[in-house]
Parts: structure tokens; sequence; C-alpha cells
């Protein structure tokens, strides 16, 4: 992994926090190098097969939750200490956890979806997207969601890299209704102002939790699959979106935790295996959605 002088990290979050807060993404380069990539293409390789994944379909996406039971690479990288400080300084807490285990998604090769335009899959992410705030207005401040999302594979356009719409962390509600009826067509009508991200492999893209974005399988009409690692981050005190209890104890046996510094296990512990906070005074009370109001 790149080395950078402390002087180099201090000017490089200053400029990553500046874009996150007005823009509300950035991109954080060499969180997983060349070899780290190529060792972690063979594991993901290995798993799938090994766990009788259909390695040759088409259309749709696979998961991969207990990742950081078997790699190395993505435990580092999920740690990586320059992310950890942006999504800190970002959140306005030390204090802070993933919402689920790292997950590896495979985005498959489009085949039946190429020329589609299926309905549905705009959405902003935890905990926005699972809580309810009075009149359904999220609050400006404080910040209370991250997505650090690691690239394994180059987010291209043509590799189905996720839609933005950016600037909407600022509108502070979910997407309207009409956004997911028939279909996105980027630069027309409702979606006039859709965008692709794109970002090279190994490198990260980090952004507030509030903005409307969508997985477009349709698109990714490169004929490979597109690999990449999910991170929800968020407040300590925020209750974790899928239990993290029983990977916690797979990990805590494995010989991946064996092989990590004592910085990265103190992280690791924070961020993967640690129970959830007392949630602070003056903080927004959170109102778990029923099934009535996701409908």
């Amino acid at each position: 992994m790149t080395n950078l002088s402390e002087d180099t990290i201090s000017s490089f979050d200053s400029r990553l926090l500046n874009n996150l807060k007005t823009k509300g993404w950035t991109i954080i380069d060499n969180v997983l190098n060349q070899d780290e990539l190529d060792k972690l293409k063979v594991s993901i390789d290995d798993y799938l097969i090994k766990n009788n994944f259909d390695t040759n379909s088409f259309d749709g996406f696979l998961w991969i939750e207990d990742s950081i039971c078997w790699s190395l690479e993505v435990v580092k990288a999920v740690v990586n200490p320059s992310a950890l400080k942006l999504i800190r300084s970002f959140l306005g807490t030390e204090n802070i956890h993933f919402c689920h285990q790292p997950i590896i998604t495979v985005l498959k090769p489009a085949k039946q979806l190429i020329g589609c335009y299926p309905e549905g899959g705009w959405h902003s992410d935890y905990p926005y997207r699972d809580y309810f705030f009075p009149n359904n207005q999220w609050p400006k401040k404080p910040e209370l969601g991250v997505q650090y999302n690691i690239c394994i594979d180059d987010f291209k356009s043509e590799n189905g890299a996720t839609q933005f719409v950016l600037g909407s962390h600022e509108i502070c509600t979910p997407p309207p209704e009409e956004f997911n009826l028939n279909g996105t067509r980027p630069g027309i009508g409702i979606h006039k102002n859709v965008v692709q991200i794109e970002a090279p492999a190994g490198s990260a893209i980090v952004y507030n939790s509030k903005t409307w974005h969508r997985r477009c399988e349709e698109l990714n009409i490169s004929g490979k699959r597109r690999i990449a690692i999910l991170n929800a981050v968020a407040p300590s005190w925020i209750p974790p979106m899928i239990d993290k209890q029983v990977l916690s104890k797979q990990f805590a046996r494995s010989d991946i935790n064996q092989a990590l510094s004592v910085t990265e296990k103190k992280e690791i512990k924070l961020m993967c295996n640690s129970k959830t906070a007392k949630q602070p005074k003056g903080t927004p009370k959170l109102f778990k959605k029923c099934v009535a109001m996701e409908r």
C-alpha cells in the first residue's frame, strides 16, 4: 500500500473531507494495491467455486458476507487508516462502526437485461433508508451515515458503475416515488441529473448515505463481473442493520485475526465486533420503519 507522510496525509484528508462535506462524495486512491487486488480476486474465485455459486450466470448480483473470516486483503482494506480518519472526521466522532460486516458484491454481466429499463432500485443508505424521521425529513446535522465502497475492479459506465443523483444528500428526504417508476433514463425527465461515478480498481468511493443512488444491473455490458466491497458506516450508537455476532465469533477463531497488527486488531474489533454504544444525549431519536411504511 502507498505510504504517506503525516503532512501528506493531513493535506490529503483535508481535500477529501471538503469534497465529502460539500459535494457529498469523494474518492480515496490506493486503498488496495495491484498485488492485493490480484490475490483477492483469486480468493473470491476460489470461494465462489467452493461454495457452489453459479459463476457463469448473467443478470443480477451475488453477495458474500463472511469475507473478513478468510481474506486478509478485505480486512486490511476496510480498516485503511486514511479512510477511517476521513470518515471519523466527517461523522464528527471517533466512535464509529460498520452497520454490517463488509460485503463483497459481484455484479454479473448483463445479458437479457441489456437494453432494458428496470423499475426500482433508487434509495438512500442506512440508517436513512431503514429509519423513520418526523415528516420524513432527515436532519442536516449531525451526519449519521457514510457508505465506504472499495472498487476491486474498475468502476466504469460499461460495467455498471453505480448511478447517483449528485447533490441529493442536501435534499434530506428519500427519492420520490416517481423515481422508481418506468425505469431510469439518465439525462431525461426526472432522471436528467443521473450520473455514474467512475473510479479505478483499488480506490474507494465514499459518499454521504443520504445520497440517492441505484445499482444498475442492466448497464454491465462489459461481459465480465464487476466486484466491490460494501461498507455502511455510522456512529457506534446506531444499531447495526444486519446482526454481526455470528461472524464476529467466527472471525475471532480465524487465522486472519492472528495475522493482523495490534492497531488493525483494535480497529477491526471496533468496526466489526463491538456492541452498540449507548446513544448520546442530544442525538436524533430513531424510529425503525415497519413493513407498511416500506410500501
